[in-house]
């Protein structure tokens, strides 16, 4: 893998690129503001009533007299332009000649490059600014913002930063495709990423059908702001013509300004890159300078996609069709060889690129032989014995050719018949990896090494396993660096990208030994099972010795040749001490000492308990319940017959019988008092909810909380209509693992901090969620006080009717997460409770000493149990105070002496005495 150092330059360099039909402006014409500085486009003010609101809104002046800051210590012209309503903006007529896939059916401008340099002041920061509008009705959503945390973007794909009274140039280079569509954004001349490729949107929503509106959106999504040029150009350019154009210049947005700056967060974990189709953000995807651009770039491999003529030879391409990607038109299947080569497969994506040729999938091998590891995305069924004949015909070693034929087994035999040791990579892994014992074995004996997977689909605990089984895992397709950085985090071994240079940019600064433990070193509260991982040492590595112990230094654990480990279960609350040694051919290189506590026991966390045996009052902890809007009305307190209802294994349960809702303000408020932030946030992060729970049949969504106790979006834990539990953003259990009208514990478990959520049912987990990146007061993340009042959470309840009648026997919440055995000892649903039992514990004696103002209270003890104290004066479930716990080593009478008692005022006093598990 290559490394690069980035030096910083006062401008970026620059080429003379041929950038087609091109118009920008200047606003420096004080007779004719929004005449062109070069090119035909016009420029006007968007008026459709004909207001007259643009030059009585619009000023223009230059910075200085702004008060605004200068680009390059030098004065330009600026537009001042308001926050504009759906009939206000400003209008670009481009004039360009209809291009790309949208240009041949429908005469629009499907490929096309919008520069902007603009300044939004503090007082427009934190808001939503509308910049693109392709719809000259204006009445629909913009198809490019300023998100309202100053990334930039669409539908949920916000990247990069605008900073306040800063100036930034803007890029954003389309091309609008079905299917295949692709913009890239840079921020002055940095790459933040790309939306769109395999799969994508952007379709004609983002083509010119004639106009471009800009800062106006159909719902006054616009805030007022500072513009000093723009340029548009008929094509999208390249990466490097992008970041060629650096930062904003005075001269204009066409011309190249301060070179890019350097990127400031790099990856955790040193990942191979792959390139997507070749550098295919550089170069024409799966063309011959596209591959050969990735290796320049430092990529380990490339990816390309294979089809094949209809005489039999293999090509690179990804389409069905030519249209797209070349000059012609027509079925590439149906097209011969010599037909294929005669198409331009170059000037689509640039001028400079006119006359490349589709590559033979032979001239691709012979081109790659000794760079790296080609990676085939087979793209039809029939090319097994052409992909042998270019193999055997350019003498490309198969130990750097990977086939990927994701669950097709067949095929997979196919190939390894005609090639005996093909290296197959499967898809998406089956849920039965997690218990099947074979699973591994038996795909390696297909010749399998790994798998791709997409980076939303990515997890730890699978990337672990896989590892640990001698397997690669690769991902596809990232086009930003965010989601490279977050992806690395999730331990795999390859990332595919568009663009390359970007990714090997953000490689990790490697140390003469192992560095960048997780956990990190002195963390605390550790998951039970932790993964532990390391950026990788200099050096040609061969393996790592893992030493790990309670004592330091740490005695040897294992050796393995992944840069991570999964370990078995660990002792609660322990200090556990380790480090990595490197095995190179030169030798072994001892690593640094680390050290990491696990997190205690869940029983020492914050714990409510509610057995909701007709009132909503706790049996243990401070947490407060309260019926929602109109809920009390329609909920009723039961017990379960047996037969409509079934008894839970020991017998007969209260329960708490909610029915489907139709208003979002039903529900249950959850409210906590000394649950205080915790997992690195202002909010709860680590926790566990317990919930003995019903479902009658039919099965239905059904939700279990939902952290925004208004109740405005989506709960964030169901059962699912198919049987399921769950939550999209942190996946499904098996379908089929709940069953209705069958009592169920079912436990949801969560370190947000470390991005890893467990599933429960029955003691036995059914989902464990492993992700990347940090989920620390996300939308999981559960509100408390000081910083929100309550109430804070809301439960059973859901924002758009997905509600289910539900039975609740017990509801317990614990401010920490809990472990696999705490999960297994807690077990089935219980009409005794969960953590505490509400099965009578004799209370044997009672002692009142009138002049020490005190009461001891003696009961029968078990040994080896925790008992739970608590009073009240008047038997409402909310008064109920916890005066300590007890735990019963050999002796079978316990005792508790109460000292904060007034005989002279207290009427009445009550006592109860609670099990722990």
């Amino acid at each position: 893998m290559k490394y690069f150092v980035f030096i910083p330059l006062i401008f970026a360099s620059y080429s003379n690129y041929s950038y087609g039909d091109k118009t920008t402006w200047t606003f420096d014409n004080p007779d004719g503001r929004f005449e062109a500085k070069s090119g035909t486009a016009e420029m006007d003010y968007y008026d459709p009533l004909s207001t007259g609101w643009g030059a009585n809104n619009t000023t223009f002046r230059n910075a200085a007299s702004f008060n605004l800051p200068l680009s390059m210590d030098k004065d330009m012209q600026v537009m001042s332009f308001p926050a504009c309503t759906n009939e206000q903006g400003y209008q670009i007529k481009p004039k360009f000649e209809p291009n790309g896939p949208y240009g041949e059916s429908d005469g629009s401008v499907s490929n096309y490059t919008l520069v902007m340099d603009v300044l939004f002041p503090t007082t427009s920061m934190n808001k939503w600014h509308a910049l693109v509008q392709t719809d000259l009705t204006n009445g629909s959503d913009s198809e490019l913002f300023i998100h309202w945390r100053n990334g930039i973007g669409i539908n949920n794909n916000y990247r990069g930063l605008i900073k306040p009274n800063t100036w930034h140039r803007i890029i954003w280079s389309v091309r609008a495709a079905p299917k295949e569509g692709q913009a890239q954004r840079y921020i002055d001349g940095q790459a933040i990423g790309a939306i769109g490729t395999t799969g994508s949107g952007l379709n004609d929503r983002w083509s010119i059908v004639s106009d471009l509106l800009l800062f106006t959106d159909e719902n006054g999504e616009t805030t007022s702001g500072y513009v000093s040029s723009i340029s548009i150009i008929d094509r999208k350019l390249t990466h490097d013509e992008a970041v060629a154009l650096g930062g904003v210049n005075p001269k204009g947005a066409d011309v190249p300004g301060p070179a890019a700056p350097p990127y400031n967060k790099f990856m955790s974990r040193v990942v191979n890159t792959l390139g997507h189709r070749g550098s295919s953000a550089c170069a024409p995807e799966n063309t011959l300078l596209s591959i050969r651009q990735a290796f320049l770039d430092g990529a380990a491999g490339t990816e390309i996609d294979t089809r094949m003529t209809s005489d039999g030879v293999v090509v690179a391409f990804h389409d069905d069709t030519v249209d797209r990607t070349t000059d012609g038109v027509g079925e590439i299947a149906l097209m011969t060889l010599e037909q294929v080569k005669s198409l331009d497969a170059g000037s689509w994506f640039s001028p400079a690129f006119t006359g490349t040729r589709v590559p033979t999938l032979e001239e691709v091998l012979t081109e790659s032989k000794g760079k790296g590891i080609i990676y085939l995305d087979i793209k039809t069924k029939d090319q097994a014995q052409g992909l042998a004949n270019a193999v055997n015909a350019s003498g490309f070693p198969l130990e750097d050719l990977w086939f990927w034929t994701p669950g097709n087994k067949p095929y997979a035999a196919e190939i390894r018949s005609l090639l005996p040791g093909a290296k197959i990579v499967w898809g998406t892994p089956d849920p039965s990896w997690r218990t099947d014992p074979n699973y591994f074995s038996d795909l390696r004996e297909i010749g399998v090494i790994g798998f791709s997977i997409g980076h939303g689909g990515v997890d730890l605990n699978f990337t672990a396993a896989a590892k640990a089984e001698g397997m690669i895992v690769e991902v596809f397709t990232v086009l930003d660096p965010d989601t490279m950085i977050a992806v690395a985090e999730s331990g795999v071994d390859y990332i595919e990208t568009d663009i390359p240079i970007v990714m090997e940019m953000l490689q990790p600064p490697r140390e003469s030994q192992a560095s960048k433990p997780q956990p990190m070193n002195e963390a605390t509260d550790v998951f039970g099972n932790p993964l532990l991982s390391w950026t990788l040492a200099m050096g040609d590595i061969q393996s790592h010795k893992i030493h790990l112990g309670t004592t330091n230094p740490p005695p040897f654990f294992v050796e393995t040749t992944a840069d991570m480990y999964r370990t078995d279960l660990l002792k609660a609350g322990t200090t556990y001490f380790w480090r990595v040694d490197t095995v190179t051919k030169n030798g072994t290189v001892q690593g640094k000492v680390w050290q990491f506590t696990t997190a205690k026991s869940a029983v020492n966390g914050n714990l409510t308990e509610w057995h909701l045996n007709g009132t909503l009052g706790s049996v243990a902890g401070d947490a407060v319940l309260n019926f929602n809007t109109s809920t009390a009305s329609i909920a009723k307190w039961q017990i379960s017959d047996g037969d409509t209802v079934p008894h839970m294994k020991n017998g007969p349960t209260n329960y708490l019988n909610l029915p489907t809702f139709d208003n979002p303000m039903q529900g249950i408020w959850l409210s906590f008092n000394s649950t205080q932030p915790n997992g690195g946030g202002e909010d709860i992060n680590q926790y566990t909810f317990v919930f003995d729970v019903l479902v009658p049949s039919p099965i239905g969504w059904t939700p279990f909380f939902n952290a925004t106790p208004n109740n405005t979006d989506d709960a964030d834990f169901f059962v699912k209509n198919n049987s399921s539990v769950g939550i999209g953003r942190l996946g499904y259990s098996d379908s089929g693992t709940f069953q209705a009208d069958t009592w169920h514990r079912v436990i949801f478990t969560a370190d947000l901090q470390s991005s890893r959520v467990n599933y429960y049912i029955d003691g036995k987990r059914v989902h464990e969620f492993q992700g990347f990146g940090n989920l620390t007061d996300s939308r999981f993340a559960l509100p408390t006080p000081p910083w929100r009042t309550a109430p804070h959470v809301i439960l059973f309840n859901d924002n758009d009717g997905e509600s289910h009648e539900i039975l609740v026997g017990a509801l317990a919440f614990v401010d920490t997460v809990i472990d696999e055995k705490t999960a297994a000892a807690l077990g089935e649903a219980d009409s005794e409770g969960i953590f505490f039992k509400t099965s009578p514990t004799p209370i044997t004696n009672i002692e009142a000493d009138l002049d020490a103002s005190t009461l001891t209270i003696k009961w029968d003890a078990q040994p080896g149990k925790l008992y739970t104290i608590s009073a009240s004066n008047t038997l409402n479930g909310n008064d109920w105070e916890e005066l300590g716990k007890r735990y019963a080593l050999k002796e079978m009478t316990g005792a508790f002496t109460d000292t904060q008692i007034n005989f002279s005022q207290t009427k009445k006093r009550f006592y109860r005495i609670q099990e722990t598990k």
